[in-house]
């Protein structure tokens, strides 16, 4: 029995779906970034949960691909001022929200994982809530 329970816990630690990140300086920048005054920053941030940990959600802004979000993982985007939307897609369904955008400001969207059929599905936060603090916490992807 202790030898199942341990090579339970090797295989279940390792299914953890994983990102290549940035470097630690730039990610330390991105935490500090400020918006330019003739554009808007979208932060896709995704929350460190173990929930869902094995799967790799997909972002996308206005329709390109801005890659994987793994767990405890964030991207950010540089937009111009108006009307973007923001996807995330899992295996089971997407989810996506409307940003309008104001140059010089920072927006949050914040991903969380909930309970699916068969796999974790992709649930997102209002683009208004604010999300620094899960970025603080987070590592920017590459």
């Amino acid at each position: 029995m202790r030898k199942f329970t341990v090579l339970a816990a090797i295989l279940l630690t390792g299914c953890a779906a994983t990102v290549p990140l940035a470097s630690e300086s730039d990610d330390a920048a991105a935490k500090v970034r400020v918006a330019p005054t003739d554009s808007a920053l979208i932060y896709i941030v995704r929350k460190p949960q173990y929930y869902g940990k094995a799967i790799l959600f997909r972002a996308e802004v206005d329709g390109q691909s801005i890659g994987g979000i793994g767990p405890g993982t964030y991207r950010v985007v540089t937009v111009t001022s108006g009307k973007h939307t923001v996807r995330v897609s899992g295996n089971e369904n997407e989810e996506s929200r409307e940003i309008d955008a104001k140059a010089g400001e920072a927006y949050y969207v914040v991903i969380h994982a909930r309970t699916g059929l068969m796999t974790a599905r992709v649930g997102l936060d209002a683009p208004d809530t604010d999300g620094r603090a899960f970025v603080q916490g987070s590592k920017l992807a590459q």
